[in-house]
């Protein structure tokens, strides 16, 4: 009797122990697989005048994403920008309240340098030049996710295609905390115009051409100011230098962010027996009656 009893209580007693395993293991895989579904999402690299944090200022950030079925507490898990150290900086832990992301939903985090202005604070920073970024489990091995981004733009954020996860695109409409939008988005940016000619001294007039891909058209100023929208020319053939001249080029191409602005001086029959410094700055600087250093200096 007391046997048969004994063997019976072993059999509940191993039932409840085999029982329990099963649900921590269970629990540990749905944990696993919830954190996988954890997404860097959208980065803004150069914030010069986007959204701002809670002191107002404008700082980079990047936002995680939550794509699982269950709530992902980030606490504890590391951020780093070195593949050799992926413990660089842990998410505070014990703040739930802060580090939980339910899921579909966002979190977004300042790199700022100054963690201690709070739990979104990081101490790294983002490389407007570009550089990777990664996101790693509490145990500082375990990759969840990164990305290696390019040069970035001002206010222009870099983040998943919402209609192919795997691409990434250049945003003009930042959306943290929110879904990406593809509406005005670009694939990559337009390489910058090559001039025929290196800038410098010449000794009489002659013919710059500039090139670009063949589905993209330049645009180009001589005054000195951005080829922005307001006061470009277009490029249509070669530009005759006679005399000294300031030419600023900039390509325009489909589903590209515009390109880098390329500068370059032309010196024709000056002479000077000492090193030459070519400052050029864009009018608007100068003479704009908010932002001009000759209207508003103080």
């Amino acid at each position: 009797m007391n046997a048969n009893f004994m063997r019976l209580g072993d059999l509940i007693l191993c039932s409840w122990i085999w029982g329990s395993c099963l649900f921590i293991a269970h629990s540990a895989s749905d944990n696993r697989a919830d954190r996988a579904k954890l997404k860097i999402n959208e980065i803004l690299a150069s914030n010069i005048d986007d959204v701002k944090d809670e002191y107002h200022e404008d700082e980079d950030w990047v936002e995680l994403y939550n794509g699982g079925e269950a709530a992902v507490d980030v606490g504890g898990m590391y951020f780093s920008d070195n593949p050799k150290k992926l413990s660089k900086f842990q998410i505070p832990t014990g703040m739930s309240r802060h580090t939980n992301i339910p899921p579909g939903e966002y979190k977004l985090f300042w790199f700022d340098g100054e963690p201690k202005e709070g739990p979104y604070h990081v101490s790294l920073k983002l490389s407007r030049k570009g550089e990777v970024l990664f996101l790693t489990d509490s145990d500082g091995q375990t990759l969840i996710d990164s990305v290696r981004f390019p040069l970035q733009r001002n206010d222009i954020s870099y983040g998943r295609d919402p209609r192919d996860t795997d691409r990434w695109l250049y945003f003009k409409n930042t959306t943290p905390l929110q879904p990406n939008n593809a509406e005005e988005s670009a694939i990559n940016v337009a390489k910058g115009p090559v001039y025929s000619h290196q800038e410098g001294f010449y000794d009489s007039p002659f013919e710059l051409s500039l090139s670009a891909a063949s589905d993209a058209t330049i645009y180009y100023t001589l005054d000195g100011a951005d080829p922005d929208k307001k006061n470009r020319l277009t490029y249509t053939g070669d530009l005759t230098i006679q005399t000294n001249t300031i030419v600023r080029a900039a390509v325009i191409r489909s589903n590209h962010l515009q390109s880098e602005t390329i500068t370059k001086s032309f010196f024709i029959n000056e002479q000077s027996s000492v090193p030459v410094i070519s400052v050029i700055m864009d009018p608007y600087w100068l003479y704009d009656e908010d932002n001009g250093i000759y209207t508003n200096w103080e």
